[in-house]
C-alpha cells in the first residue's frame, strides 16, 4: 500500500505542475503576509534610530517546486523505510542507551 501511494503522490504532483490551475498565483496567506510586515517594519526600525522604515517588498509569488531534493528521493522511502525502519527507530538515542546498559552490565 505504502508503494503505491508513494508513486500516486508523485504522479498527482507532476499532473499539478502540468494543469493550468498551476499557474495561477499563489501566495502567503493575509495573516502570513502581515506577521512579514511587522517582522520587516521591526528590523528597520532597530538598527536606525529616527529614521524612517524601509518600504515593504511586494507580495512573493510561490510555485511548488518538483526539483527539490525531498522530491527527488522520494522514490527511495519505501525501499529505505522498509530496510531500516522510521527514524524513530534508528536514533541516536536508543543506541545510547545501549551502549549504557552494555557499561553498566559489564
Amino acid at each position: 500500500i505504502f508503494q503505491s501511494v508513494t508513486r500516486e503522490v508523485g504522479v498527482q504532483a507532476r499532473c499539478f505542475i502540468w494543469t493550468p490551475t498551476a499557474d495561477s498565483d499563489i501566495s502567503k496567506l493575509p495573516k502570513e503576509w502581515n506577521r512579514r510586515v511587522q517582522r520587516e517594519v521591526k528590523k528597520s526600525l532597530r538598527g536606525k534610530p529616527q529614521a524612517s522604515a524601509s518600504p515593504v517588498s511586494p507580495k512573493k509569488t510561490k510555485s511548488l517546486n518538483l526539483s527539490t531534493y525531498k522530491w527527488h528521493a522520494m522514490g527511495d522511502y519505501v525501499d529505505t523505510i522498509t530496510t531500516v525502519g522510521t527514524v524513530g527507530s534508528y536514533s541516536v538515542q536508543i543506541a545510547s542507551n545501549i551502549h549504557f546498559l552494555i557499561l553498566v552490565t559489564s
